[in-house]
């Protein structure tokens, strides 16, 4: 084939000659078999001269392998060990982003049920100590006991938690970090709090499947499962908007864009927006986190309650670790 190939291109018979030919004459095939015939006669010579010319740069090329094969001798072994590690290197490399491309085709991966549980704790004792911050430094009136500190503090630093609380919420929910963030808001912006709360869901029915959830064994909670579709998922909802709420409420920041300088939210801000951005805190949020808490049961929380207390205890507001301590003595 390669050959007939070759004879038509040295012929240089134009497409309009083959179709012409394929078309008119009924004796097509035998034509082109006596062209290939032919051409191959004439071109014996060619393929002689290419012959030859392959076998000559073969003859050279074996000459310079046997003239190098003595110099590269000496390094053959350690070539191939290199040529192996590469190898195990290589194959390992891609075995392994093999396993994670076909992870989507699998079961969905899930946090396990504790961390999630100690990233809503981290929340709440977040919204507590910023909330408690806020009080004390911007909405409280000075009085005597603490004027001082009171005056000494400028009124960026007075403003600071509020701030705080909303770049804060915005980074829980979107993990971006706005200017004039603190250390506690890049923080918070790793915590995959919605995530955490999805997860959290998707354990609740498996728990209730085996009844498992507390109030399932003495009759109380009648069905779980829908328990946890309707009321859990109600309590996680109502977590992420009134997260969501201390962004958008006054229309300086939103979810989905950039956040505005810093500076613009501090000169922007009023009694009336420290006063929402509290009781947000303390109303909603702290409560709500209280109750997507307990709906695990008081041993799964004191679980998570010790692993914070252990990992990260700057996090835990001071009557939070009072307690702990007041009831371990």
């Amino acid at each position: 084939m390669l050959e007939a190939l070759f004879s038509l291109q040295a012929f240089k018979i134009t497409q309009a000659e083959m179709t012409r030919a394929l078309l008119f004459s009924p004796l097509s095939l035998l034509i082109l078999v006596a062209w290939i015939g032919v051409a191959h006669s004439f071109q014996t010579t060619s393929f002689a001269s290419v012959g030859i010319e392959r076998n000559t740069k073969l003859v050279h090329n074996l000459q310079l392998h046997t003239s190098c094969e003595e110099s590269n001798n000496n390094n053959d072994i350690n070539n191939r060990r290199t040529f192996l590690i590469s190898s195990v290197i290589t194959s390992s490399s891609l075995l392994y982003q093999q396993q994670a491309n076909a992870l989507p085709f699998f079961q969905q991966d899930r946090r396990q049920l504790e961390l999630c549980l100690v990233q809503v704790l981290r929340t709440k004792y977040w919204a507590m100590n910023v909330a408690k911050a806020m009080n004390t430094k911007l909405l409280s009136p000075p009085t005597n006991s603490n004027s001082t500190a009171v005056i000494e503090l400028s009124e960026a630093q007075r403003k600071q938690p509020y701030l705080e609380a909303r770049l804060g919420a915005k980074a829980i929910l979107t993990k971006k970090i706005g200017g004039g963030a603190n250390s506690n808001v890049v923080k918070l912006a790793s915590f995959q709090l919605k995530e955490c709360l999805d997860d959290g869901r998707y354990w609740c029915t498996e728990l209730a499947k085996s009844n498992q959830l507390p109030g399932q064994s003495t009759g109380q909670l009648k069905n779980g499962k829908r328990f946890c579709s309707n009321e859990l998922e109600s309590i996680s909802d109502e977590i992420v908007e009134s997260l969501a709420s201390l962004v958008e409420f006054d229309g300086l920041d939103n979810i989905m864009d950039p956040s505005p300088r810093s500076s613009l939210m501090i000169s922007m801000y009023d009694s009336k927006k420290g006063t929402f951005v509290y009781r947000t805190l303390v109303e909603r949020i702290i409560p709500s986190c209280d109750r997507y808490l307990q709906v695990f049961g008081n041993d799964r929380l004191n679980v998570c309650l010790e692993f914070v207390r252990r990992e990260y205890p700057d996090e835990m507001p001071i009557e939070v670790l009072t307690r702990l301590y007041d009831g371990a003595s």
